[in-house]
């Protein structure tokens, strides 16, 4: 059963995704540390890169007194194959870079103090084959190319160098000098192996790869790790003074990110966790594992000493991260103390309507949604938060998602009531946070068939029983002499500009739209644009309009959008243009004579009964909506007026807002993401 949506505690968004200082589209609600450090490894040795392998555990490399290839599973075990004391792995074999091959095994690139090389080592039983290479080739990166093979990087003797999985070597100059540095390589999303040097980024083709396809050199750091991430760009780290994190699309085209991110923090690896969310070790004291938003290049870091549970060890030096298969990060940390750390994270949620289903849906109860839903290996629950508008306002009951590494998904019913407009968005919840999906609109058609876009307004072609009155070439809503309105109908007719203090234009913009014209008693239907006279009340609650109306004398408009509501439109001749839009409908005697101690009671049990509301959108222009207890003057914005009983709710999602609170006479600018109520004033007798 639905139930009415119950605002959390501003306790809970004290929490660890605060100091992630991120957008709060995910924020933890329990003091469950995000990070956990496994200890025991080898002493004084140091891990480096780390990687997903083909067994679903998390293969790293290990540097110090006995170097090695080790190996942790989801749960924490550690094993270590060690070199010198395993099986084909030589000793005094020092391991830099770790990658999965295509072949199912693990390859890594080795420094040793006679030769240097490439080794392959089976997951299943630990046993390696090592390909030697020459001393000087000093190898550290390697990656999967697109042509199956494995690439790798020869600082020492500044060549790229290529592996078959059956081990013949190649090794390629590439156009490059030998004061070249080169850091690391990756495959790119054009199938290209794509390399970071000191001073800029190269491409080559794996068919050619001594002819480089082209290079970048408008940095203001030096690259360093290089990954390539969902949206088909690569990005990369600058770890030198200022710290960055860069974008490359290939293209070429370079874009480099610090607004945000800590000046000296030295970020290193560099993964992909989440669709949308890159994750980054920062090694400069006191150690930090950061994250980005990709589409919002927005920063958050955790570092040593936030006193909230979640700490990583002073100096823990951060190096390589990668995403395991547990679906969360994995990060290796090469401080004096050799650990490896994960980073719990929040659960996915997605939120979507299954096309194959719509069709046979043929009654109100038969609403059902598509839930998906990560749980990233901790308990997760979910529900379905929906309503008339970005508010929701009733949820569904709390649904177990399990504790599962790969996402699930599940059918959702929504009891929708037909010719309708919803919003709607999944919220999960597991130990490491909340995540809420992307604001979902829904449209209802009047057999109750979900549908995510508006209904199309069709105009009727069919004449009405009289002539649409004109004036010029303007078409005008009329009477038919009995008290009831036609059709507001301008199919093929053109509409006469807005006049001010006069007219105003109304185009419906999806959904069913109607309007009342003064002096009419009764609504009629808006099937095309129209120009309107000033006084004319419109009912946007299943559909929504574009407004246009007269900014001065002398031919200048403005518009806007509005929805989700029933509202009076009046303007004044000399009032500079301003445009007024006044709630118009609801009841409030519901809210009883003793409307204080009712609402009261209702917010208790986290219940502000909505009487009216109107969605509002535009840019710059002059529009004022009016509620009962406040009027709201918007600045280029997105807004929304809410009547409640207990008084009138200005909500702002973007941009700005004036709000005027008539009983305590004062004016408040409400900023995107912040909510003002005018409490309503009761009159007792």
């Amino acid at each position: 059963m639905p139930r009415t949506v119950s605002r959390r505690s501003l306790a809970a968004l004290a929490s660890v995704a605060a100091v992630l200082a991120l957008p709060a589209s995910a924020s933890s609600i329990t003091p469950t540390p995000r990070i956990t450090e496994f200890v025991p490894l080898t002493l004084a040795n140091a891990p480096g890169d780390i990687t997903a392998g083909p067994d679903g555990n998390l293969w790293f490399t290990e540097e110090g007194v006995l170097p090695g290839i080790g190996r942790i599973t989801t749960s924490g075990t550690i094993t270590e194959h060690t070199a010198g004391l395993t099986s084909g792995f030589s000793l005094l074999m020092t391991p830099k870079g770790i990658t999965e091959g295509p072949d199912g095994n693990l390859w890594f690139t080795e420094q040793g103090a006679i030769a240097d090389g490439v080794a392959r080592l089976d997951p299943g039983t630990g046993s390696v084959v090592e390909y030697p290479l020459s001393a000087s080739a000093d190898p550290t990166a390697i990656t999967t190319g697109s042509d199956g093979n494995l690439w790798f990087l020869e600082r020492g003797a500044t060549k790229i160098g290529r592996i078959t999985p059956d081990g013949d070597v190649d090794e390629f100059n590439a156009g490059l000098s030998g004061s070249d540095t080169l850091n690391d390589i990756t495959s790119g999303p054009d199938g290209q192996l794509w390399v970071t040097l000191d001073d800029r980024i190269e491409s080559f083709s794996t068919s050619n790869p001594d002819d480089p396809c082209f290079w970048s050199t408008n940095l203001t750091g030096t690259p360093n790790q290089i990954v390539a991430a969902s949206d088909h760009k690569l990005y990369f780290t600058e770890s030198d003074d200022p710290a960055a994190i860069g974008r490359i699309k290939t293209d070429g085209n370079i874009k480099e990110y610090r607004t945000g991110l800590t000046a000296n923090s030295a970020p290193a690896g560099l993964a992909e966790g989440d669709k949308g969310m890159l994750w980054f070790t920062g090694g400069a004291s006191p150690g930090r594992i950061g994250r980005m938003e990709i589409a919002k290049h927005e920063f958050g870091e955790i570092t040593a000493g936030t006193g909230l549970g979640i700490d990583l060890t002073p100096d823990a030096a951060p190096a390589g991260i990668a995403r395991g298969a547990d679906g969360n990060m994995w990060f290796t940390e090469s401080g004096l103390t050799g650990k490896i750390g994960r980073v719990f994270l929040g659960p996915t949620a997605e939120l979507r309507l299954d096309p194959v289903d719509i069709p046979s849906r043929h009654t109100v109860t038969d609403g059902v949604i598509k839930a998906t839903v990560g749980a990233n290996s901790q308990d997760t629950t979910y529900h379905v938060e929906y309503g008339p508008d970005e508010d929701y306002g009733v949820e569904t009951e709390e649904q177990a998602a399990g504790h599962g590494a790969d996402p699930i998904t599940e059918n959702v019913e929504l009891p929708l009531d037909p010719s309708s407009h919803y919003h709607a968005r999944l919220v999960a919840t597991n130990g490491a946070g909340e995540t809420s999906s992307p604001d979902l609109e829904l449209w209802t058609d009047e057999l109750g068939r979900i549908r995510d876009l508006a209904p199309e307004v069709n105009p009727d072609p069919t004449p009405t029983p009289e002539p649409v009155k004109t004036q010029g070439n303007s078409a005008q809503a009329h009477t038919n002499g009995h008290g009831n309105d036609d059709v507001v109908h301008a199919a093929g007719v053109p509409v006469a500009p807005p006049v001010l203090g006069k007219s105003v234009v109304v185009h419906p913009a999806g959904g069913k739209v109607k309007v009342k014209t003064p002096g009419s008693k009764h609504y009629r239907a808006l099937a095309a644009g129209a120009q309107l006279p000033v006084g004319t009340t419109v009912d946007t609650r299943s559909g929504k309009i574009v407004l246009q109306s007269a900014r001065n004398a002398h031919g200048r408009t403005q518009k806007g959008t509005f929805w989700g509501g029933v509202f009076q439109i009046r303007q004044r001749k000399h009032g500079k243009g301003m445009t007024d839009l006044h709630l118009r409908g609801g009841g409030f005697s519901s809210c009883g004579n003793r409307a204080g101690i009712s609402v009261l009671a209702r917010e208790a049990k986290g219940k502000r009964r909505v009487v009216r509301r109107l969605w509002g959108k535009d840019k710059h222009s002059r529009f004022r909506t009016h509620g009962r207890d406040s009027v709201a003057t918007v600045r280029g914005t997105r807004w929304v007026t809410t009547d409640r009983c207990d008084g009138t709710l200005t909500r702002v999602t973007q941009g700005k807002v004036s709000v005027r609170d008539l009983h305590r006479k004062r004016s408040v600018l409400v900023s995107a993401g912040h909510a003002y109520l005018a409490r309503h004033r009761h009159h007792h007798r």
